[in-house]
């Protein structure tokens, strides 16, 4: 399965932190095209497509955890209804 990497910056707004919030990971979706081909261009968006995917990515980094056992199969349906979805 081909792998993306992505890095992501987290700056305050207006002023910038002394330190910003960086690091990347890799994803098995292109997340710049899956925003394009659902048409999520907004701040909003974004936030929850993003959010959604580095939680994705970090469920499947501990799929072993049983914390998650029962989480995981919600997951996967929310994850192809909103890749199927057409708005």
């Amino acid at each position: 399965m081909a792998k993306h990497r992505f890095r992501v910056t987290v700056d305050a707004v207006p002023e910038a932190a002394e330190r910003p919030l960086s690091f990347e990971f890799d994803s098995h979706d292109d997340l710049i095209a899956l925003a394009d081909r659902l048409g999520k261009t907004g701040d909003d968006d974004l936030l929850f497509l993003v959010g959604l995917k580095l939680f994705g990515e970090a469920l499947l980094a501990r799929r072993d955890d049983p914390l998650f056992k029962d989480f995981r199969p919600h997951f996967g349906e929310l994850m192809k209804a909103i890749k199927g979805r057409r708005d």
